[in-house]
């Protein structure tokens, strides 16, 4: 089912979709969107200078060339490390290259193809559940403001259960209803980024409780992730 969604040529993503992986914790969820966001901020291919006779070669990288937005809400994301799996991904597509000597290319070259990639990369850290809504409401004046020329073909949402038990406990102490959750105004937020950019969402959960019967008196075994948004959800879990 991911080969299907994560092909450049004949994926079946379309704009607006939204993708949740959910699973227990530590299983590789953030792992495997690093990978996601390397493969869409690097470009389909890439030319890189042979200091042997001076000429360009075209290396085949298989990216998008588009840009990323990540809301880390579980404070995980280093750029460092994504730095290190675009170099690493780029030296063994090298390495794969029949035509190319890895020896003939200067290490700058490489480091300036990294750079450029991660320049695709746009990163907030939202502090709850109401930061991370006004962080995604604000994101169509940041695309107009800061990325002008660049198209925002992804959103990750890295964890979109990170602020449960805080967002729990304020609701319980205040008795509140769905109509008071701050994943009301994610929710709507969500919507309107699909709607307005087009954006394909891709956000991870963790499975807090088994599925139960829903009660009228109790949120605690429904789904985190508000109706309104799950509507539309394509789910891919792992066990």
């Amino acid at each position: 089912m991911l080969d299907g969604l994560l092909s450049t040529t004949h994926s079946s993503l379309t704009r607006g979709d939204l993708i949740e992986l959910t699973s227990a914790a530590a299983v590789g969820k953030t792992q495997f969107l690093y990978f996601l966001c390397m493969t869409t901020i690097l470009p389909f291919e890439l030319a890189l200078s042979l200091s042997s006779t001076g000429e360009d070669a075209s290396v085949l990288l298989g990216g998008r060339g588009r840009s990323v937005v990540v809301c880390d809400c579980d404070n995980r994301w280093d750029i460092l490390r994504l730095a290190d799996h675009v170099e690493h991904y780029i030296r063994k597509r090298i390495s794969l290259t029949e035509s190319i000597n890895a020896s003939d290319i200067a290490p700058e070259a490489i480091q300036n193809a990294v750079q450029s990639a991660l320049r695709n990369v746009h990163i907030f850290r939202p502090t709850g559940t109401l930061s991370l809504a006004a962080t995604l409401q604000s994101l169509p004046a940041y695309h107009r403001t800061k990325m002008k020329d660049e198209e925002i073909t992804m959103l990750m949402i890295d964890s979109m259960t990170a602020f449960y038990w805080t967002d729990r406990w304020e609701l319980e102490r205040s008795k509140g209803t769905w109509e008071s959750h701050p994943m009301k105004h994610v929710a709507r937020a969500l919507n309107a980024l699909r709607h307005e950019l087009g954006v394909v969402v891709w956000m991870t959960t963790q499975n807090l409780f088994p599925h139960r019967p829903d009660t009228s008196t109790s949120m605690q075994h429904r789904g985190y992730i508000p109706e309104p948004t799950q509507r539309r959800m394509c789910s891919v879990r792992k066990r």
